[in-house]
């Protein structure tokens, strides 16, 4: 599993780049980076349907303005290293790690603010050379190869790290417990349901949130009642 979870971070700081700084439309999704996931690894079912998931919950943050969006590709790649890596083929048994690297999507936001921040000090530096332009004429190359290389290190970096912590979490969970923690009853459609919040938010409509809640205490009626 050593090289296969090497490949997903290198996979992942790839594909963060795309938020920013390769910017190539919709390639920065989780759809879109399951699908490729999928068409490499042939782990078409898991990539898909966890995908999915996270496409949905992160639906409703998007881009705008100065606003960072929590990233989205870093949680789902970490469910994939943790479905490989202990052997979690079904949703019932991804369902807690599924909840534990959802803060990881908002920590890929903070450390995307950090380097924005760190940008800003090389705007100045541009404008700088702009105004008073030395011997050096390739500055702004410099600094754009400078500034890919440290992005997507620093992406490796955080994804290596959170891959540590969920290792480490999983396997106390397995050992306080003899078994590692699963939510019976658990399916695809379930986790999608709960990712669906994501995409009723972004409808930005009232009635649909209406809609939406009445179907759920419908639901949750019918099952007690069953």
């Amino acid at each position: 599993m050593g090289a296969v979870g090497l490949s997903r971070r290198f996979f992942f700081a790839l594909f963060a780049l795309l938020r920013y700084e390769v910017n190539l439309g919709f390639l920065e999704r989780p759809l879109s980076v399951g699908f490729i996931w999928g068409a490499i690894t042939g782990e078409w079912q898991m990539a898909l349907s966890l995908a999915v998931f996270h496409e949905l919950l992160w639906l409703d943050l998007f881009p705008a303005g100065t606003y960072i969006p929590p990233n989205g590709v870093l949680p789902l790649l970490l469910c994939l290293v943790v479905a490989g890596r202990f052997n979690l083929p079904s949703p019932d048994l991804l369902a807690v790690p599924l909840l534990l690297v959802l803060p990881a999507a908002l920590c890929g936001a903070q450390l995307e603010y950090l380097l924005r921040k760190r940008e800003n000090r090389q705007y100045n530096a541009i404008l700088h050379w702009g105004r008073q332009p030395g011997d050096d004429r390739v500055l702004p190359a410099k600094i754009v190869r400078s500034s890919l290389l440290w992005h997507g290190f620093a992406q490796f970096l955080l994804f290596v790290a959170w891959s540590l912590v969920l290792d480490v979490t999983i396997r106390i969970f397995a050992s306080a417990f003899g078994y590692i923690p699963r939510v019976s009853g658990v399916m695809w459609g379930h986790l999608w349901f709960v990712g669906g919040l994501g995409g009723i938010l972004s409808l930005r409509i009232r009635r649909a949130y209406v809609v939406f809640g009445f179907s759920l205490a419908a639901g949750v009626a019918a099952l007690v009642v069953i």
